[in-house]
């Protein structure tokens, strides 16, 4: 028995027109359950990220909040300390001439040759500088 090629090609032919077909309609009909199985999945899985997205956004803009709040106390908290931390006013100003300033009278103008003048409170004096 002896086949012609005319007689192959014609089988081929015939088979792909009957082939063909019935392999793509069991693929449908095969796949469409686990493609829509799928595509059901994925969407139950956006629909739980939409609920919870509005969620978590309210809680990062919560959090942001708490968190300016919380470095405004520490500045507060850091001012006060500052505050707190200045030195304490001398009771007794320091001789005219000892140190890197002269302290004068701010309610006295300097005269030449005059009486010795009477030691006043700090704040009564003015600093100038040398």
């Amino acid at each position: 028995m002896h086949f012609r090629p005319d007689d192959i090609l014609g089988l081929i032919l015939a088979t792909g027109f009957v082939l063909i077909p019935s392999l793509g309609l069991t693929a449908r009909f095969a796949l469409k359950p686990i493609v829509e199985s799928i595509l059901r999945i994925r969407e139950s899985l956006d629909r739980g990220r939409s609920t919870e997205e509005p969620r978590l956004a309210a809680l990062e803009e919560r959090v942001a909040a708490l968190q300016e709040t919380l470095d405004r106390v520490a500045q507060a908290v850091e001012f006060d300390r500052q505050l707190q931390a200045t030195p304490p006013r001398p009771a007794i100003a320091p001789a005219p001439g000892t140190g890197p300033r002269l302290m004068r009278p701010a309610r006295e103008v300097p005269r030449a040759h005059t009486e010795p003048r009477p030691v006043l409170h700090p704040a009564d004096y003015e600093e100038e500088y040398l």
